[in-house]
């Protein structure tokens, strides 16, 4: 019933979507058919709920000041989750912090521009192994 859902009506839903199939995979995926024929989250709802909150509840920002190793944040153009505006304060609060916006991407930056994404990682990488930490955009 659900894996019906999954590739038939959710596809049907967001159609337009370019990563119609990959979402509905990965939603598809972290459900359960219970034998009862319900269907339930496969990992914790209660604790995912929990976390959320919980790493919303406290400024963070002592963390990413305290990073001492080279760290990439990648935020999607589109991200609701996060704002600009913070986005640009991790880069200045932490010289080991590298930012890169992707253009036409929300919040799942990876599904929304999957070579993008992998290219600015790659270039991280490389910018890391060479004693260069930012990546050229």
């Amino acid at each position: 019933m659900a894996r019906d859902f999954f590739q038939e009506d959710f596809l049907q839903k967001i159609g337009g979507h370019p990563q119609a199939k990959i979402l509905s995979q990965y939603f598809y995926t972290n459900l359960q058919e219970r034998a009862d024929g319900k269907i339930d989250w496969r990992f914790s709802k209660p604790g995912i709920l929990a976390s959320v909150e919980e790493g919303r509840a406290h400024s963070r920002w002592h963390e990413v000041e305290a990073l001492k190793v080279p760290t990439l944040i990648i935020r999607g153009e589109n991200s609701e989750e996060l704002p600009p505006e913070d986005f640009r304060k991790m880069q200045k609060v932490n010289s080991l912090v590298t930012g890169v916006e992707i253009k036409g991407a929300g919040h799942w930056v990876h599904s929304d521009q999957p070579q993008e994404f992998c290219r600015v990682v790659a270039q991280f990488f490389e910018g890391v192994s060479s004693g260069r930490h930012s990546v050229p955009v």
